[in-house]
């Protein structure tokens, strides 16, 4: 909806999204009917190639949709995926109300925020209470549940987060297993939580295969490649998911993050910045152009950054540590010790609350916070192989060995580890992560151990209940 309001000349949008056809159109809607009208114009001629008008009940949406997906790829002879080439009279009836509280659930789960994901999950199970057989409002909802148990946001636990998203993924593949949002879905899950890689990948794959053309699909795809050490790989999935969704923020910001880790610090920069022209409300954008920034050394500008992501989505314990660890680093100790202070007050209230405590910590030097010895002997009593390593998104980092004494080394592990996404952040606060850290890029492997410890203690005894760790990932 970036372009509802705007006057552009559709020249300049065709431009902007590096397209040579623009489709227009509106829709109205007057009680249970509703009439879809579409315009196809080729730019920038400003020729129109096409134009159509399309009217029915509300619960013949799909329908409608399925219709005006075929005329256009009739006139631009394009390929429809098979769930596009369904004829209109194919596509399932929809309860209206149910499909619109799935769309609510989208709209607040692409905000991207604490409180927009509580809102999306809400407005999925409306939707599934309303139309119990929408496989899309439970993949929705598992989307939804899958970010929520992210440390970024620290709504659920990441055993209730992984539980509620596995579960409602199934469902959604026991009611359409043709669904490429399920399968993602699952995928998704399986990654951020399962650490079940070979089955995650499968699921991408066969995700995209189902449709080629959904952006998701393509970006938390990319997010398994980089995990895997294909960096390349996952910026061109991330450079993919852009081209189908120019449009979306949190694929813009991803990219932003991608870049950071392939250290094209630059153009990370410049990618945060051409996703803030087209929100500068979007807070995950600010983020990631201050993680950036900080890199760069350039600490009052990254200070600048993480104070507007907070101001845009209120505070958090991942916006939070990273304006303490800028300030720790900046010289402002006292700012910094205040935030650290004021998190652990909350400690109880966010499960993931401790791994940003230590970031804090650890921009201020303070070794003997960021690790208390005591919980290292805990630790390496229970896997006394396991190397502890605690990082900031900055490249500084200590490492305590066998003595627990420290010294400053693996700077990139460092830095990329910070970096990594939505997987980072699963990978910092669960258990024993594991990376290798080579000339360009991170990938698993059993001969390096990278972790905030401090969070090992909780997710530990929360997942061995349920779930056996395998050591050698």
């Amino acid at each position: 909806m970036t372009y509802k309001d705007e006057r552009k000349p559709l020249a300049t949008i065709g431009r902007e999204l590096n397209v040579e056809a623009v489709v227009e159109g509106s829709v109205f809607r007057s009680g249970d009917r509703v009439r879809i009208t579409a315009q196809l114009i080729q730019v920038p001629a400003d020729t129109q190639i096409w134009a159509q008008s399309y009217e029915g009940n509300m619960g013949e949406t799909l329908a409608l949709q399925s219709k005006v997906a075929h005329s256009i790829a009739e006139k631009i002879q394009g390929t429809l995926t098979p769930r596009e080439a369904a004829t209109p009279e194919q596509s399932k009836v929809v309860d209206p109300n149910a499909h619109e509280h799935y769309l609510k659930g989208r709209y607040f789960w692409n905000k991207r925020t604490g409180d927009g994901l509580k809102k999306a999950i809400a407005y999925f199970r409306q939707a599934i209470e309303l139309d119990p057989a929408s496989a899309e409002a439970y993949a929705g909802l598992a989307d939804a549940y899958a970010l929520s148990g992210d440390w970024e946001y620290g709504i659920f636990s990441p055993q209730v987060a992984f539980s509620e998203a596995k579960t409602a993924a199934a469902k959604a593949l026991a009611l359409d297993n043709k669904l490429s949002e399920a399968h993602t879905s699952l995928a998704f899950a399986l990654d951020l939580y399962g650490w079940d890689w070979k089955a995650a990948e499968a699921e991408y794959k066969l995700a995209i295969e189902l449709n080629p053309n959904y952006a998701t699909a393509h970006q938390w795809y990319a997010w398994h490649l980089i995990l895997m050490g294909k960096n390349r790989e996952g910026v061109s999935e991330l450079r993919k998911a852009q081209s189908l969704d120019p449009l979306s923020l949190i694929v813009g910001a991803d990219l932003a993050d991608a870049l950071c880790i392939a250290n094209l610090l630059e153009e990370a920069i410049q990618q945060s910045k051409k996703t803030l022209e087209l929100d500068q409300h979007f807070a995950v954008a600010h983020y990631e152009l201050g993680q950036a920034l900080e890199q760069k050394q350039r600490l009052d500008e990254a200070i600048s950054e993480f104070q507007k992501a907070i101001e845009i989505s209120g505070h958090s314990a991942v916006l939070d540590s990273s304006l303490a660890h800028a300030y720790a680093i900046s010289g402002h100790r006292e700012d910094a010790a205040r935030i650290a202070n004021d998190l652990e007050s909350q400690n109880d209230k966010n499960p993931s609350a401790e791994a940003n405590i230590a970031l804090i910590y650890v921009g201020l030097g303070d070794k003997d916070q960021a690790i208390p010895l005591t919980d290292v002997e805990k630790i390496k009593a229970a896997q006394p192989n396991v190397p502890i390593f605690v990082y900031n998104g900055a490249g500084h980092g200590f490492h305590c060995d066998e003595r627990g004494s420290f010294n400053a080394e693996a700077a990139q592990v460092a830095r990329n580890a910070r970096r990594l996404s939505l997987f980072r952040k699963r990978l910092l606060s669960s258990m024993a992560a594991r990376f290798c850290c080579t000339r360009s890029h991170i990938r698993m492997s059993s001969s390096a151990t990278a972790r905030f410890h401090a969070i090992i203690r909780s997710r530990s005894s929360a997942f061995s209940g349920s779930r056996s760790v395998k050591k050698n990932r």
